[in-house]
């Protein structure tokens, strides 16, 4: 059986909606925002936060450059076994990005 362990204001229930002032809230919503921390799924000790302002909201954005590629020749679709396990990793998950469809 699992045991919880309370810290701070909660909700009575587990993912049901938390309100809060709305003139000190994040874009005037009135919500705290719910995020599940896990590092193993839903099957094991899991934690439920509440944020003041989204934990997902996009800060900045910025371009992360080109990526020149050649089409190949067109040639009738048919079915692939694309098997990208065995290709080899290069430079920063940006720099070393290889295009495979487009």
């Amino acid at each position: 059986m699992p045991y919880y362990k309370r810290l701070g204001l909660v909700p009575p229930k587990r993912h049901i909606k938390l309100p809060r002032e709305k003139a000190a809230s994040y874009k005037g919503e009135g919500l705290h925002y719910e995020h599940v921390v896990t590092t193993v799924g839903f099957d094991r000790a899991y934690s439920i936060c509440y944020h003041l302002r989204p934990p997902t909201r996009v800060t900045k954005v910025e371009p992360a450059g080109r990526v020149s590629v050649e089409a190949a020749p067109e040639m009738p679709l048919r079915h692939v076994h694309l098997k990208s396990g065995p290709m080899p990793r290069q430079g920063d998950p940006i720099g070393g990005r290889v295009p495979l469809f487009f």
